[in-house]
């Protein structure tokens, strides 16, 4: 069981899909940069999960031969709990598409180790990404 995916997607040439959280005081992780993802919804998979998210947030329908990688983690925000981390390809026509939604400030499209050295990104998710390239 799982609560929630949080999703990397890297473009072709290497590059991130990130966005700037809202700076509201009650907000997890107010005005941070972060990934696309959220909680899950009913009986959702991850890749319904993530797949929906990424299509309320950013207008884009991901094809589930997209996600080339998954791992599972506790969840930072409710311990205790399982949380999916994914790492996803996405296509310049994807980009050409993107609808901001009305979740977060804006977003960006950075090189990874941009994306790494943000001081004030979810630093949980530099992790998991650093993880992720260590094994490739």
């Amino acid at each position: 069981m799982f609560n929630g995916v949080k999703l990397a997607l890297i473009t072709t040439d290497s590059r991130i899909l990130t966005y700037l959280r809202d700076d509201k005081p009650s907000l997890y992780m107010a005005n941070r940069w972060d990934l696309p993802g959220g909680g899950r919804e009913g009986n959702e998979t991850p890749f319904q999960t993530i797949q929906r998210e990424v299509l309320e947030e950013f207008g884009i329908c991901l094809a589930p031969e997209q996600i080339i990688y998954e791992a599972d983690y506790e969840s930072e925000r409710f311990p205790g709990q399982r949380a999916k981390f994914m790492v996803g390809k996405i296509t310049d026509e994807q980009i050409n598409q993107i609808d901001f939604g009305s979740e977060g400030q804006k977003y960006k499209i950075i090189p990874i180790q941009d994306y790494l050295n943000l001081e004030n990104a979810v630093a949980f998710l530099q992790d998991r990404l650093r993880a992720y390239l260590k094994q490739i």
